[in-house]
């Protein structure tokens, strides 16, 4: 009688079936515009069509991708004017403090802190802002002490002696207490645990930094010693507006990149996502492929889809592209012409389905798809997954024959009546199908990465990519380099 048999199932049969089944993945998109500065109304209005008529489900867009952009990359800087009636209200705040109605302080001052943080930009601009913020942290911190919220008032001293640590309370107005507190907040802060930070600009800028509100030098900026904890980091490009960019400074160092220039064209106000260059700005404006591929790649995305107008006012084209992110190759490319008169909306979602991989359209102009992409077909990324199925192929295998060859053997090597046999037929089976199919969907997927487009499919990219070289010819001072197909040999100026 034998006894009960072993099946040893490795953790390689989950791994080998989950690669088995794992397919193409579609290519993750973001939307951005490309408008002038000052946006002009009826540009946006058009270029807002075309987005209507892309849909919100084709690619990341709007209120989704703004909470992304400001959850993984940085966050607008905030409104242009000071908050309303900053004055009266600080001193609101002020006078219920000294009368002993310490929640009703808390509640008008911590508003009027909150809307001052809201302007990074503008604190950075405006030294009373800067002024203003530290009296009413300093009085809201003892507000919330006086009110009992020990939490509430720890965090705030904390945040003063961070923020403001050479500005101690004044004995002779406030009284020994607050400086007491500041004082012990300090002391904390200094012996605390610290970090090392570094900050570089990307592509090499230049770009002035504001750590917690304050003035904290330019990049590159070699490591520096910072206590551990949640930073504010406003930092811009010369005078022009920058963006605010929340992180963590553990123990440990960090690196922070910083992309000045590509903040200062990026606008994600009203759940509007725009690089926004003026228009006499044909430097910055140039600098549009490399700022939209920094955004996507930030984000985790394949794949950039670029709108916009182009060209003087009367030939004026609206226009899109596909970038994909790795490598800045141009996937495709197509305008409608947006003068003497608007587009009509069959040419809108004529051009919309071309840039989300539908077949061209008599209605376009210059429309044009990269050689390896299918018209017709939305392109898909399969990334890594060809050599996983492959390796997954190998481990199945090379797990599952063995398992086969080992079935009905004896568990006592050179006994000749062994009491145990192994019994692993069934998982060596099971491995051994699920790696020959991991291995076919391998070589499937690397028949798909690399075969080119036959027949129609070919002719068609092929007329397009001569379509878009003539169009080159006639609007090639106009047409931006993000525009334009390099795999066509197009080059050009820049319309922003």
């Amino acid at each position: 009688m034998h006894a009960p048999a072993r099946s040893p199932i490795p953790f390689t049969l989950v791994l080998a079936l989950a690669l088995a089944a794992a397919g193409s993945v579609e290519a993750r998109q973001l939307l951005l515009r490309v408008e002038s500065a000052p946006p002009v109304a009826a540009e946006q209005a058009l270029v807002g069509r075309l987005v209507d008529a892309i849909g919100p489900n084709a690619a990341v867009q709007g209120e989704a991708l703004v909470a992304l952009i400001e959850r993984q990359v940085s966050r607008d800087p905030g409104p242009t004017t000071a908050p309303a009636g900053l004055a009266l209200r600080l001193a609101e705040g002020q006078e219920r403090f000294i009368e002993g109605e310490y929640t009703a302080a808390a509640v008008v001052l911590a508003d009027l802190r909150d809307e001052l943080l809201e302007r990074p930009a503008l604190l950075s601009e405006v030294p009373p802002l800067h002024d203003a913020l530290y009296r009413a942290t300093l009085l809201l911190a003892l507000a919330q002490q006086r009110a009992g919220n020990r939490a509430e008032a720890d965090a705030l001293w904390t945040a003063l002696a961070r923020g403001f640590p050479d500005r101690a309370p004044s004995r002779a107005e406030l009284g020994p207490e607050p400086v007491e507190f500041f004082r012990a907040a300090l002391e904390q802060v200094r012996s605390g645990q610290r970090g090392s930070l570094t900050i570089t600009g990307a592509r090499g800028d230049r770009c002035t930094l504001f750590l917690d509100e304050r003035a904290f030098g330019t990049t590159p900026l070699p490591g520096a010693t910072l206590p551990v904890g949640r930073y504010r980091l406003y930092a811009r490009a010369g005078r022009q507006r920058g963006r605010l960019i929340v992180f963590e400074l553990g123990p440990t160092a960090k690196h922070l990149v910083v992309d000045c220039a590509r903040d200062a064209a990026l606008r994600t106000d009203r759940g509007v996502i725009a690089l926004r260059y003026a228009a006499a700005d044909r430097a910055s404006s140039l600098q549009a492929p490399a700022h939209a591929r920094s955004l996507a790649a930030a984000v985790a995305a394949d794949e950039v889809l670029l709108v916009g107008m182009q060209g003087p006012v009367a030939h004026a084209t609206l226009t899109g592209s596909v970038l994909r992110v790795r490598d800045g190759a141009l996937l495709r490319r197509a305008s409608v012409r947006a003068a003497p008169a608007a587009p009509d909306p069959a040419a809108l979602y004529a051009l919309a389905g071309f840039l989300l991989g539908g077949a061209p359209s008599p209605a376009l102009v210059g429309a044009w798809s990269a050689s390896s992409a299918q018209p017709g077909t939305v392109t898909r990324a399969y990334g890594p997954w060809p050599w996983v199925a492959l390796a997954g192929g190998l481990v199945g295998l090379g797990a599952g024959i063995p398992l086969l060859i080992l079935d009905g053997r004896g568990t006592c090597s050179g006994a000749p009546r062994c009491p145990e046999r192994y019994a692993t037929a069934t998982p060596g089976l099971i491995l051994t199908v699920a790696g020959g199919v991991a291995w076919a969907g391998a070589a499937t997927l690397f028949a798909l990465r690399r075969s080119p487009p036959q027949g129609k499919n070919h002719a068609v990219a092929t007329t397009a990519t001569a379509t878009a070289a003539a169009e080159a010819s006639r609007f090639g001072p106009w047409i931006a380099p993000w525009l334009g197909p390099r795999a066509a040999g197009l080059t050009a100026g820049s319309a922003f």
